[in-house]
């Protein structure tokens, strides 16, 4: 019994390779056009952890916090600086901004309460105890 070659297509003509081409960039381009909406924020979210990264492992090194612990720290304390600066300049824009501004301000308090959970958390995940000792180590 003698094996049957496997069956080879033909080669593409020039003609239907552009075809394919053009019917390939069409549907690429309508489903860029679908998730637009979503592009931007998943765009600026990567540039803005490229941007953060070595914060975050500063944080591992020098104050010996887990990655994700730090990586929490790193966006709260940015979130809180955001906040702040728009607690001074939203109320400049009239009765809109002042709402937004009281909201933002509510919003930093429970911020500095998730950063204080996120550094008891890695205290106790590395073993020692929950309460912080009174030395300097992070400004070390």
């Amino acid at each position: 019994m003698t094996a049957t070659p496997p069956l080879a297509s033909p080669p593409w003509r020039p003609s239907s390779r552009l075809a394919g081409a053009i019917l390939l960039l069409l549907l690429l381009g309508g489903l860029l056009y679908a998730l637009r909406s979503l592009l931007l924020p998943i765009l600026l979210a990567l540039l803005l952890a490229y941007m953060l990264a070595p914060l975050v492992r500063l944080l591992e090194r020098r104050a010996r916090i887990p990655h994700a612990a730090g990586a929490l720290i790193v966006f709260l304390v940015l979130a809180l600086l955001l906040a702040g600066a728009a607690t001074v300049f939203l109320p400049i824009w009239g009765p809109a901004g002042a709402i937004a501004a009281k909201f933002l301000a509510r919003a930093a308090g429970a911020g500095v309460l998730l950063i204080m959970l996120a550094r008891r958390w890695s205290r106790l995940s590395d073993g020692r105890s929950p309460e912080p000792e009174h030395s300097d180590a992070l400004h070390e």
